[in-house]
């Protein structure tokens, strides 16, 4: 079902009257002409306005909904350990991550005794891209 606007069932309204009474025919087709009228002047006026909007020039905003649909190229990043020693990169980086650790002394190597509490740790992989997708180098993360 359609909604009509206040001016559209006035002009109804009017129109519903000269058919129920002849009589007012002429001033029925009056009102209903200024009333048209007015609507071609506002009309007018939107089209010819001197102001220039993004919708007049063109400019668009990107719907977000469609923001991560870009191509993206996508490398192999190993999960296990054992996985990413088959690969020269991964073993190069891992080789250097542990360079860099025995340099900064960040870690020292203990005998475990029992009253110490062991800390984890996990290897995490990650590609390290160029600006244009391209591969720069494998890296841990």
């Amino acid at each position: 079902m359609r909604v009509l606007s206040v001016r559209q069932t006035s002009i109804l309204l009017l129109l519903a009257t000269a058919l129920a009474h002849p009589r007012f025919w002429w001033m029925t087709l009056q009102k209903i002409s200024w009333q048209l009228q007015f609507l071609l002047n506002k009309l007018h006026l939107l089209l010819t306005h001197p102001m220039i909007t993004r919708a007049k020039v063109g400019i668009t905003k990107p719907n977000p909904r469609y923001v991560f649909l870009s191509h993206k190229v996508t490398y192999p990043e190993p999960k296990t350990v054992t996985a990413a020693l088959k690969h020269p990169g991964w073993t190069g980086a891992m080789t250097e991550e542990m360079g860099n650790c025995s340099e900064s002394n960040t870690w020292s190597l203990v005998p475990y005794t029992p009253d110490m509490h062991v800390l984890g740790s996990k290897w995490v992989f990650q590609t390290k891209l160029h600006a244009d997708g391209t591969l720069n180098k494998p890296r841990l993360g």
